[in-house]
């Protein structure tokens, strides 16, 4: 049996981006977690740095300031270990 892990309000995690040539380009970034959510958004830099992408499809999302589209792109992570 697995052992259970237990993760704060923010943790430091790693961002994989692209290859180049042999090397994978990633950056180690702090974020807030939210066990609840179905997706978490990105700062466009970081997109740009690591290469990421392509976008998949773009959601409509509502904030105190008023909905906005935003493009979605899927991306590895490492938390901890995993």
């Amino acid at each position: 049996m697995e052992k259970r892990v237990i993760i704060g309000l923010s943790e430091p995690i790693t961002i994989l981006g692209k290859k180049e040539g042999s090397k994978q380009k990633k950056r180690i970034v702090h974020a807030r977690i939210d066990t609840g959510a179905e997706n978490s958004s990105i700062c466009k830099t970081i997109v740009k740095t690591l290469n990421l992408g392509p976008v998949i499809k773009t959601i409509m999302i509502k904030s105190a300031n008023g909905n906005t589209k935003r493009p979605v792109i899927k991306t590895k992570i490492i938390l901890g270990n995993k």
